[in-house]
């Protein structure tokens, strides 16, 4: 009972506390400092909040994931996105979600054109833009900022 606790107390402050949150996505210094004041906060181990904050991190990607894929079913349909499009959106959830261990930065740092063509995809950078444009005006999120796709 106590780990439902402290994973649903920890998914509603890294969720809804966006200063919170950006504290944990970043530097290791500045995570490990978070981890531990909220286990001493809560009364429990560092490896529990570890854990609860990873599992909640996963459960709102795949609900995110589900959302987008239903937008991006409906753009299908309505011929705003092509087949080839909706591939290439299903594989780069899948390349983040892999990756989601890493957490914000480390997915964030990855060359998503370069993983992509690594799958196979054979995707220019033309094609990307062009994507990161039409998920922008459906309003599809999962795929950070502007320029994230972008060669640096």
């Amino acid at each position: 009972m106590i780990y439902l606790t402290v994973a649903g107390t920890v998914a509603v402050i890294v969720l809804s506390t966006s200063t919170l949150s950006k504290v944990y996505a970043g530097n290791t210094e500045h995570r490990s400092s978070f981890i531990s004041a909220l286990a001493n906060k809560l009364g429990v181990s560092e490896d529990k909040v570890t854990k609860a904050i990873e599992e909640a991190r996963i459960t709102v990607h795949d609900e995110m994931i589900t959302e987008a894929m239903t937008k991006v079913n409906q753009a299908i349909k309505d011929g705003k996105l092509t087949q080839r499009q909706a591939t290439i959106v299903k594989t780069m959830w899948e390349i983040k979600k892999n990756n989601i261990g890493e957490g914000y930065k480390g997915a964030m740092r990855l060359n998503m054109l370069d993983k992509l063509n690594e799958k196979g995809l054979k995707v220019t950078q033309e094609e990307m833009d062009e994507l990161r444009d039409s998920l922008d005006s459906l309003g599809i999120v999962g795929f950070g900022h502007r320029g994230m796709h972008r060669r640096m």
